[in-house]
Formats: C-alpha cells, sequence, structure tokens
C-alpha cells in the first residue's frame, strides 16, 4: 500500500510539473505574440515618419536630405528583411507619353537621336523639380531647361558637366558630368528663383546661383554626336515658393 500511495503521489507531482510545464510555455508564446505584433506596429510607425520626411525635404527642394532619409530608410528595411522601393522619378504623373519627337519603343519607352528631340508640351516656371530615368549609348546626354542644354558625357570631354545658355551659362563644372554607357540614371535637375541644383543617382554633382525667376519653357530631352537616348521616364513636379 505505502508503494502504491507513494506512486500515486509521485505521478500527481509529475503531472503537475508538466502542466506547469505547458502553462508556462503558453505564457511565453503569447508574449512572444504580443511582442511581434507591437514591433511591427512601431515598424510601421517609424516607416511612416520616413516617408514623411522625405516627402518634406523633397517638397522643400532639399533632395540631398530626402535622399539621405531615403537612404536610412533602405537599410532600415533591409534590416527587416522588407525589400526596397523601385528606383523611379520622384513626385507628379510620367509626362514621357505626353511629349514630342522621339521614337517610339517598347513599353512606353522613347528613343531620342540627334535632331529628333523630346519636347513638353507644357511651360513650367521655378521652382520645380524635373526627374528623368534614361541612359546615352555613347555620349551627351543633353537637358534643356533653364538652360539651352545641361550636358553629361560631353563629346570632347565626358567628365565635364556643361551648362550652356540660359542665366547660368557657362557656369560648366568639371569631374560632375561623366555617366555610365548603356545603364539606367537618375538625373535630377532642381530650379528656384535663384538656383540650380543637379544630382545624378541622387548625388549633388552640382549648383548654380543665378537668376531664374524669369524662366517659363518646357522641357527639351537631346542629343549630339550620333549618339543615341533610350528615355524611359520623365516628371515635374511644382516646389511650394
Amino acid at each position: 500500500m505505502k508503494k502504491v500511495a507513494i506512486l500515486v503521489v509521485l505521478g500527481l507531482f509529475l503531472g503537475s510539473v508538466v502542466y506547469a510545464g505547458d502553462y508556462m510555455e503558453s505564457v511565453l508564446e503569447r508574449a512572444k505574440e504580443r511582442h511581434k505584433k507591437e514591433v511591427k506596429k512601431e515598424n510601421d510607425k517609424l516607416i511612416d515618419v520616413y516617408e514623411r520626411a522625405i516627402k518634406y525635404y523633397t517638397k522643400k527642394g532639399k533632395l540631398d536630405k530626402a535622399t539621405a532619409v531615403k537612404e536610412e530608410k533602405e537599410l532600415f528595411l533591409a534590416d527587416q528583411g522588407v525589400e526596397g522601393e523601385e528606383d523611379v522619378a520622384d513626385g507628379g504623373d510620367n509626362l514621357l507619353p505626353t511629349m514630342t519627337g522621339g521614337e517610339e519603343a517598347k513599353d512606353g519607352v522613347k528613343i531620342v537621336r540627334d535632331g529628333n528631340p523630346l519636347v513638353s508640351s507644357q511651360h513650367f516656371s521655378p521652382p520645380i523639380q524635373i526627374d528623368i530615368i534614361g541612359r546615352t549609348n555613347a555620349t551627351d546626354f543633353r537637358i534643356g531647361y533653364a538652360a539651352k542644354t545641361i550636358s553629361f558625357n560631353w563629346s570632347f570631354d565626358k567628365k565635364l558637366l556643361r551648362i550652356d545658355g540660359g542665366p547660368a551659362d557657362c557656369e560648366h563644372k568639371k569631374g560632375a558630368g561623366f555617366i555610365e554607357t548603356n545603364k539606367d540614371t537618375k538625373f535630377t535637375v532642381i530650379v528656384t528663383n535663384n538656383e540650380m541644383i543637379i544630382f545624378v543617382n541622387n548625388k549633388k554633382v552640382h549648383s548654380v546661383k543665378a537668376d531664374f525667376s524669369l524662366v517659363n519653357e518646357n522641357l527639351r530631352i537631346l542629343t549630339s554626336a550620333g549618339s543615341v537616348l533610350t528615355v524611359k521616364d520623365v516628371r515635374v513636379r511644382e516646389l511650394k515658393k
């Protein structure tokens, strides 16, 4: 009888231990699930603040600051195992389908050859931000706004960023004009009443102080020296004054 009693007591004790273990495991799992939800909630809040900050700095024309915040956001997303955003031109509708000139290609892309530029139907006044995604097969990716031409990969010196015509005429910059051939490049030009700021792939490469307040013209994308441009996306957005 004593042995039976001992076995019963032992069984009850072990059962209580197992029960306590199962209970604690359940408590732990619930705590982990609550923590997971709270982390996601806080992450979503941080991502929202990142996006608001990017929009704020972009509207203020502080693209270098907006780019820095965007890069920080991308690092955060990568750390969380979330894929970043595709690199497209920023803000506004894609103007490319409405631009005259050039040659139609697949998927809405347009080809620009010497003597056949792309030209917007609209005229624009500062302050604005222009974003273009395109490439050249050789030289002379040229943007015409607030200048006759802003030239990258100039055929006589690929490293020289040239500005010809307009309020910033001849304000060239050595070492700022080179872009890789046959590779999509993002060009950004911000023009305010008193400054032009130029970015390549979100990196600031040049800025010029001048009076742009009287500029009111269309946007042109052109080339020279027999080069061929491929243009994928063109956006123009008005900035707050």
